[in-house]
């Protein structure tokens, strides 16, 4: 066993790796809430269809979702990376209510827990949201 100091020192290194994890964790919360809200109040609605959906070839474990979408019929395609297993992403062709940046629309937020199946889920979603803006995760 160690001397009562080296406890000591391993009781500091500890608290203080416990703190910086924890201010990691306020400040990353902090940023995602802003950001979201920064979607909320400068983004608009726009209609998001899967164009790929797969594994990365180097991990294999998580997934990455290419998604075009149109802007003043400018059509747009982003890829964003999924912790997620590749089997349980959306399918090529799905379509997804999306929130872009009016002065950045190259930047979509994709609410895959808004399917899209023709004009009447999308007329429905713009209304819900007026009143009750999704949550970006």
């Amino acid at each position: 066993m160690g001397t009562k100091r080296e406890k000591l020192n391993s009781l500091f290194y500890l608290v203080v790796i416990v703190l910086v994890i924890a201010l990691m964790m306020h400040f990353t919360k902090n940023n995602n809430e802003s950001q979201n809200r920064y979607f909320e109040e400068n983004g608009r609605y726009t209609i998001c269809k899967v164009i790929e959906y797969g594994a990365h070839t180097i991990t294999g474990s998580s997934a990455y979702t290419r998604i075009s979408y149109k802007v003043n019929d400018l059509e747009y395609q982003v890829e964003s990376d999924y912790n997620v297993p590749f089997m349980d992403g959306p399918k090529p062709g799905e379509l997804f209510m999306g929130i872009y940046l009016t002065n950045e629309p190259e930047k979509c937020a994709f609410l895959f827990d808004y399917p899209i199946k023709d004009s009447t889920d999308y007329k429905y979603c713009i209304e819900k949201f007026k009143n009750n803006p999704p949550k970006l995760k």
